[in-house]
């Protein structure tokens, strides 16, 4: 029998799958920002180019086209907005990490001698550059709703921290 990842009887399954969810939406709203901001930079009056030119391209490279943007129509503000870049791509890692991940919320039961706790599996982080091989105590960690929380905070500081900066550029 295939066992289920998670139980949605559980509060705090809920609450994890609730916030998983809140990160999803505002981190695929914060990406919508960098885009809008890229075309606006691009060209004001006709924001298809830009839209062609970030279609394709992954949240990184986003993030990266705008920074070149700025350099080239803001040169003497770069260095503010060099700080916003670093934590924009951050986060953009740190959402992979969240979003790639396998979770088992609240799994294990008495019958199978499994301590009901919640774990996020991300074989990546087990993986040893050099020979390949998988250190399984990297691959597990806890899945705490203090992670995500703050993810979900940082997402929000960092989407007001680009609207200020170009707002007061204007």
């Amino acid at each position: 029998m295939f066992p289920k990842p998670y139980d949605l009887k559980n509060k705090t399954v809920n609450k994890s799958l609730i916030k998983i969810g809140e990160m999803v939406v505002l981190m695929g709203f914060l990406e919508s920002w960098i885009e809008s901001w890229i075309w606006n930079l691009i060209d004001q009056r006709d924001q298809n180019i830009g839209k062609k030119i970030t279609s394709p391209l992954m949240y990184r490279q986003k993030v990266d086209l705008l920074l070149s943007l700025v350099e080239s129509r803001s040169p003497d503000r770069v260095e503010n907005f060099q700080k916003i870049h670093k934590k924009l791509q951050a986060l953009g890692e740190r959402r992979n990490n969240l979003i790639h991940s396998q979770y088992f919320l609240m799994y294990g039961n008495k019958k199978e001698h499994l301590k009901r706790d919640s774990k996020k599996v991300s074989l990546r982080h087990g993986v040893n550059k050099k020979d390949g091989s998988i250190d399984i105590s990297k691959v597990f960690s806890d899945v705490k709703l203090s992670e995500l929380t703050l993810i979900i905070n940082d997402i929000r500081k960092y989407h007001t921290a680009l609207t200020k900066f170009f707002i007061l550029q204007n």
